[in-house]
């Protein structure tokens, strides 16, 4: 969603319509596709259940013909004879009774190309005779004295059973069973009829073969948890089955059909209406991307031209041509743009004033009293005969000077302003002989940092002036006087401390150098502006604070951002070249 918010007015405009166009057709092709699917469903189960019936007529035709044969199979006057007298007979007698039954078996079978096995059995159970198509390869059944038991305690005269197979058990045997009698109506025997199972298996195969396909279906194969009756429908993954009872093998005959096959046409017609879709879909965009770029052209320009408010360049206007509420608009951002450039020539023209009023005047400050006074003690050390250490003098002021007027910069590295702080020092030393000693203690990594030039002079000449030269007993040399100036880095800001062991302020000199007085003018203009200078080249995040009280001497702390020389640099090239942009 973030992301989305990042687009393009436009690019939203088209993705919002594309997706109510695609929404539209979506809905439609379901819709169809919904319909003509209700539709070609209908149509097929009416068409499967006129299959599915005559499936099952050609499956009466099959056992009718079975059963028809049994009828026919009738014992001859040999057997008959035999049968008579084979009760109390021989076992020569036995054996042409057997084979003669058998003989008669396999003449049967010879003719029934769709029965695969026979067997015949006498009423009272003694003996049971088999015979096996030749044509089917089989020479198993199944067990038909189980069979034979279960046919006489139901009390049919004859029955179909379907039963699986020995050692196949998912392939069924289908038995057609009926008693035999004689021709004086006497009951003599049980024939056993099992169907070749391609006999079935060529009405109902078992794979689609076109667009339909037909099956035989036993109970223990329905997945169903109520029994099936008159003609469901059952649908899966992939085909469409209508099922119609066969209460002959006490089964269901089936007929399906893929669904592919029967919802063919709608596919064809929703993939014909997605293309439709998408052609329309593509031509909105087109369209709708013409429209857009026309109407937010203005939206546009008066964004490009903000843009470059946006970096700067107050400059720039939008003159609009259009006279709507966008042309409104415009001519505010035009009248607003012309202000706010005004307001930064004033504040670039007094930003600029301020600092050259602000060096200028420090300048000026400083030169007058110091050089002049310092000027007096090299007169003093040449008239008393002094010359080595007026020379010496005379070396530091040198390069004191060389190294605060150096090439103008108002910014140096905190290394040079350190030694502009010795080079000061040494000529206070020579002016107030054995009044005080002092110390430099700064890490090595904060060197290159920025800050303005002649920060530390102001309160270095504050401890020596006033804390040791204004105090008796420092300034007779019976107090040592000791100034440390220390540097330390602090997170992300520099510490620049100098420390005094001098007299000490009372409260209302603190408040004199923190601006709330003006008692002092001179030491109070040089710590506020300090601070100032501070904040106007280094950032808002500067603070300075003064520790002190009357006979614990002093502590001043400078607390400014960290700035190094080359980060210093960039930023004097971005600011000319900012002065440049406005002064074209």
């Amino acid at each position: 969603m973030a992301l989305f918010r990042k687009t393009s007015l436009r690019f939203r405009l088209n993705l919002f319509c594309m997706a109510i166009n695609l929404i539209i057709i979506i809905c439609i092709a379901a819709g169809i596709g919904f319909i003509s699917n209700r539709m070609l469903r209908q149509k097929s189960v009416a068409s499967l259940e006129q299959q599915a019936t005559l499936a099952s007529e050609r499956l009466d035709a099959l056992l009718d013909r079975v059963e028809n044969a049994s009828l026919h199979f009738v014992v001859n006057e040999a057997y008959k004879e035999t049968y008579e007298t084979q009760k109390n007979s021989d076992y020569y007698d036995s054996y042409l009774y057997s084979t003669t039954i058998t003989s008669h078996l396999l003449e049967f079978l010879s003719v029934q190309k769709d029965i695969y096995s026979m067997a015949f059995f006498t009423y009272d159970g003694k003996s049971f005779y088999r015979a096996f198509n030749e044509e089917s390869g089989l020479k198993t059944s199944p067990g038909q004295e189980r069979l034979i038991e279960t046919f006489l305690s139901d009390g049919y005269s004859h029955h179909w059973y379907v039963i699986p197979r020995e050692g196949d058990p998912s392939c069924a045997e289908f038995v057609f069973i009926r008693k035999m009698y004689n021709l004086g109506g006497h009951l003599r025997g049980i024939l056993s009829l099992t169907l070749a199972e391609k006999s079935v298996t060529g009405l109902f195969p078992s794979e689609l073969s076109g667009d339909a396909a037909y099956v035989l279906l036993f109970p223990q194969d329905l997945y169903s948890p109520t029994p099936l009756s008159g003609t469901p429908v059952i649908l899966d993954d992939s085909q469409l089955m209508v099922t119609k009872p066969y209460d002959r093998l006490s089964a269901n005959t089936a007929t399906l059909v893929s669904k592919a096959s029967v919802y063919r046409d709608s596919y064809v017609l929703v993939t014909v209406i997605i293309f439709i879709g998408i052609g329309a879909l593509v031509l909105s965009f087109l369209v709708f991307h013409q429209a857009t770029r026309y109407f937010l052209a203005p939206l546009e320009l008066i964004v490009s031209k903000v843009k470059l408010l946006s970096q700067g360049d107050y400059s720039t206007r939008i003159h609009a041509a259009f006279h709507d509420e966008l042309g409104s608009l415009a001519n505010q951002i035009d009248q607003m743009a012309a202000n706010t450039e005004h307001l930064m020539e004033q504040i670039r023209t007094s930003e600029e004033r301020k600092k050259e009023y602000e060096v200028a005047y420090l300048q000026m400050q400083m030169r007058p009293h110091f050089l002049y006074n310092t000027l007096e003690n090299l007169c003093g050390m040449v008239t008393i005969g002094e010359n080595s250490t007026a020379v010496s003098m005379i070396h530091d002021i040198s390069q004191f000077y060389r190294a605060v007027l150096n090439q103008g910069d108002s910014i140096i590295s905190l290394k040079a302003e350190l030694e502009i702080s010795e080079h000061y020092m040494r000529i206070m030393d020579k002016r107030y002989p054995a009044m005080f000693t002092w110390d430099i203690q700064a890490e090595d990594h904060v060197m290159d940092c920025c800050l303005p030039k002649l920060t530390l002079q102001p309160l270095l000449e504050n401890s020596i002036i006033h804390a040791f030269a204004s105090a008796p007993d420092f300034s007779s040399g019976s107090i040592p006087g000791k100034i440390l100036i220390s540097c330390v880095r602090k997170s992300d800001r520099i510490c620049l401390t100098v420390m005094d062991n001098g007299s000490g302020m009372t409260k209302e000199q603190l408040n004199c150098l923190s601006g709330e007085s003006v008692s002092r003018p001179g030491i109070s203009f040089g710590i506020r502006s300090i601070e100032e200078r501070l904040r106007l080249n280094l950032g808002d995040s500067v603070s300075i604070s003064i520790d002190s009280a009357p006979g614990k001497g002093t502590v001043i702390c400078l607390l400014f951002p960290v700035k190094m020389a080359e980060d210093h640099r960039k930023d004097e090239r971005k600011m000319a070249h900012d002065v440049s942009f406005f002064n074209r």
